[in-house]
């Protein structure tokens, strides 16, 4: 139960640290960017991490920003977190807040028609 605990730890530890650096950058096309979740391997050696942008209209801007800077973004890990090596990073666009706005229009117009 311990290792759960650990690693939902340095889940939440990575996503902080990860957020705080995107917003020192000097990249523009990061400035509206949000890590919503990470996801670690048992052996802690990748860490995928979910990101989510205000303007999904930018998504492939953002996409190419975060291509440029998911070096650094490992290097910050290896100086923050507390362990021999860095996770390996991958870095996924996390649609959850488009796929509620879609239930959401579905629900809407279902109740519109009546038959909701």
């Amino acid at each position: 139960m311990s290792g759960d605990f650990r690693k939902q730890k340095t889940e939440e530890r990575i996503q902080q640290i990860v957020n705080t650096f995107v917003k020192t950058l000097s990249d523009s096309r990061l400035q509206f960017l949000t890590i919503t979740k990470v996801e670690l391997t048992n052996d802690f050696s990748r860490a995928k991490i979910f990101w989510d942008t205000f303007d999904s209209s930018k998504k492939a801007e953002i996409t190419d920003a975060l291509s440029r800077v998911k070096g650094k973004i490992r290097t910050q890990l290896s100086v923050n977190l507390k362990m021999r090596q860095a996770p390996e990073v991958s870095l996924v666009y996390d649609n959850q807040y488009e796929e509620e706005q879609k239930i959401d229009e579905i629900l809407a117009s279902e109740k519109k028609s009546g038959r909701y």
